[in-house]
């Protein structure tokens, strides 16, 4: 072999490598790229029923579920901005934040959850009772739901135009008539009507549209929730040449409030089936019970003995008899609560005491005591009850409302718990899958429901508080030459 078949044998061989490594590098390329735009977006993350959530389908389902958890804040924004402003604006900004590294973040739980639990909704509701939702009826929700706050601006009135007064003629002067009859004495003496003042329009609740009227508002509805949010990054962002950039696009508030409303439809039409209007019977046990009360207190401690206890209760009877009987000869209740009472802590609100339910719950997480509850129970309203024994002495009550939850009320409650068991038995016997598999979390015990009796009981006895009086100090100076007395 020649020096030059050598040479290009050598050529040869370099260009084979070259095109080898080239090959392979692009090979790489290809590699990565289909792994990251194919195999990695294909991957599954959930399975429920017939359905899967891909990883790209979670990557959209997050952003969807962060355009909610944003709509909702800037929901909280315009009804308690001036109270919690700068940490629901802090939360914007957290949610904003965490668009950009979707991706590579792990999955949240609570995403996958809440696609798992739309996913048996929509197939269950399908199979069970073929229920089906139009677009219009999603939109008629978004829009009652959303257009209280996120409402167009109201129109600015347009200028009325000035009409040029007609310049009055004087009257010709006349022959004096005859005067008529009252006519006459009617138009000399009667005033000029006052003008009546015009009542402020009341406020109607907005309707629900119907659902043509609902799709042609919720584009504007939508973009004006899109807006807010643009404007609350800018704001956050401090710097109005370098404002932050908002990650969020507005298909994704459309996509996001789609499938929201879509899974509040179809719940409410799953309830109708589940307990329709015309099976349900309303509870007239009253949950919402009010009361006033005197008490007459005692002067028995907790250290003193039975027979000392009814003792001190003896004495204070008399003193109660007779204010009750200033009550039912047509005493103010309220009025004489304030003078009367021993419970200072309710007795300059004419002896209100928190309101409670039929087990003595009260609004504010107590408890009413039992024997103030049983003598409610019996009353009616505006009734005075008969002396009532309690730890803290003699109570008086009256009984001033006493009602139970609407009847619609009633019937939206009894549906939601309804939905929760029909969805519980539909998830449990779904096919659900989580990958990478989810080791099963140990199956907590229900949440037990309150028991009255372990709650705090209202104290109906509160004594005035000792006010701290600030007394002056007389400082007392020598007088220059002046003897001491001995």
């Amino acid at each position: 072999m020649t020096r030059r078949q050598r040479e290009e044998r050598r050529q040869q061989l370099v260009i084979i490598i070259a095109g080898a490594a080239v090959g392979l590098a692009l090979l790489a390329v290809l590699i990565g790229v289909g792994y990251d735009k194919l195999w990695v977006p294909s991957r599954p993350v959930a399975q429920a029923g017939n359905a899967t959530l891909t990883r790209s389908g979670y990557w959209e389902e997050r952003r969807n579920e962060i355009a909610r958890q944003t709509v909702q804040n800037l929901q909280l924004l315009s009804f308690l901005g001036a109270q919690f402003g700068s940490q629901i604006s802090s939360q914007l900004a957290t949610l904003d934040a965490e668009v950009p590294n979707i991706r590579t973040a792990a999955a949240d739980d609570a995403t996958v959850s809440n696609w798992i639990d739309r996913q048996v909704l929509l197939q269950s509701a399908a199979a069970d009772y073929n229920i089906q939702v139009s677009d219009g009826e999603i939109a008629q929700r978004l829009v009652s739901d959303l257009g209280r706050v996120f409402s167009p601006p109201a129109p600015v009135p347009t200028s009325t135009t000035t009409l040029t007064p007609t310049e009055v003629i004087a009257p010709t002067a006349a022959a004096p008539a005859a005067p008529t009859a009252a006519a006459t004495a009617a138009a000399s003496t009667t005033d000029a009507p006052a003008a009546t003042a015009t009542e402020a329009p009341t406020t109607v609740p907005t309707a629900t549209p119907l659902p043509d009227a609902a799709l042609s508002q919720q584009d504007g509805i939508i973009g004006r929730v899109y807006d807010a949010y643009q404007q609350e990054m800018l704001q956050l962002s401090g710097d109005p040449s370098a404002p932050q950039k908002a990650n969020l696009t507005l298909d994704d508030f459309k996509r996001a409030l789609h499938d929201q409303y879509l899974r509040d439809a179809i719940s409410a039409k799953v309830e109708e089936q589940l307990l329709p209007e015309a099976s349900f019977t309303p509870s007239t046990d009253p949950t919402t019970i009010e009361v006033r009360q005197i008490l007459i207190s005692t002067t028995a401690t907790l250290s003193d003995t039975q027979e000392q206890q009814q003792a001190a209760l003896a004495a204070s009877r008399p003193k109660a008899e007779e204010i009750l009987a200033k009550l039912r000869g047509g005493a103010d209740f309220a009025e004489t609560a304030k003078t009367s009472s021993d419970d200072y802590a309710t007795r300059e609100a004419g002896g209100t005491l928190p309101t409670f339910d039929m087990a003595g719950k009260t609004s504010d997480g107590r408890k009413m005591d039992p024997e103030i509850v049983k003598a409610a129970l019996a009353l009616k309203e505006n009734e005075i009850s008969e002396l009532i024994q309690t730890p803290a002495g003699w109570s008086i009550i009256q009984l001033v409302t006493k009602k139970a939850d609407d009847t619609a009320v009633q019937l939206q409650n009894a549906r939601s718990k309804k939905l929760d068991e029909w969805l519980a038995q539909k998830r449990a016997a779904a096919t659900i899958a989580r990958y990478p598999a989810v080791s099963p979390t140990p199956t907590s015990p229900p949440t037990p429901t309150v028991d009255v009796n372990t709650l705090p009981t209202v104290q109906l006895l509160a004594t005035p508080t000792a006010t701290t009086v600030t007394t002056a100090t007389t400082t007392l100076e020598a007088t220059p030459g002046a003897t001491a007395a001995p």
